[in-house]
């Protein structure tokens, strides 16, 4: 996978951390990249064999979009936290760690095992999808529903590689917001935790 210096510019310039060590940003930017593992492919070559989180996703930067929404943004990297109110979003760009998370990619088809759980109590359905293959980066996804309306997609994700290791967990909520909660391993690195939470502030 190639990665352009464009690209790590624009992600790290999308993360407000506030850290004194350059380096270990930058090489912090670099791994966040590498381990989204995106893979660019056909549309038409793409088919819809599990939960389609896609869908979802792009709803969202269409109408945060045209109702230019705001976001809340909190970055907190180890024990140093900062939050600000962004006005100017490119939400394609903003929301594409969820469109990583798609499980339908032709490659991982018949990889996941699929469940779905009814709890009474609270009126949760939950659709529950597992890996069954090391090669695929997406562990688990949940999908958890009320009366059909979807109220929140947990994913885990997990990336080895001979550089590094990786563990996110990621909670979207459509049309509200998401969070990830990730653990970063590197050779000749200490590990350090990185974690993000963006709320859509929309006047519509």
């Amino acid at each position: 996978m190639s990665i352009s210096k464009n690209s790590i510019g624009m992600f790290c310039r999308s993360f407000i951390c506030k850290v004194d060590d350059k380096q270990l940003l930058f090489m912090l930017c670099i791994l966040l990249i590498y381990s989204c593992n995106h893979t660019e492919q056909d549309a038409s070559a793409l088919a819809v064999n599990y939960f389609d989180i896609t869908t979802l996703v792009k709803t969202d930067v269409k109408n945060n979009t045209l109702n230019n929404c705001r976001e809340e943004k909190s970055v907190y990297l180890n024990a140093n936290k900062e939050t600000r109110l962004l006005d100017s979003i490119d939400w394609k760009k903003e929301l594409e760690p969820l469109m990583d998370c798609d499980i339908n990619k032709p490659a991982w088809k018949g990889r996941f095992f699929a469940d779905t759980v009814k709890t009474t109590v609270s009126g949760i359905t939950s659709v529950q999808y597992r890996a069954l293959s090391e090669k695929v980066n997406v562990k688990s996804m949940i999908i958890e529903m009320r009366q059909n309306e979807i109220q929140r997609i947990y994913i885990t994700k997990k990336i080895n590689s001979f550089i590094f290791s990786s563990v996110q967990i990621i909670e979207y909520f459509p049309g509200k917001g998401f969070s990830i909660r990730g653990e970063q391993k590197a050779i000749l690195m200490r590990s350090f935790d990185l974690n993000v939470d963006v709320k859509y502030i929309c006047t519509k």
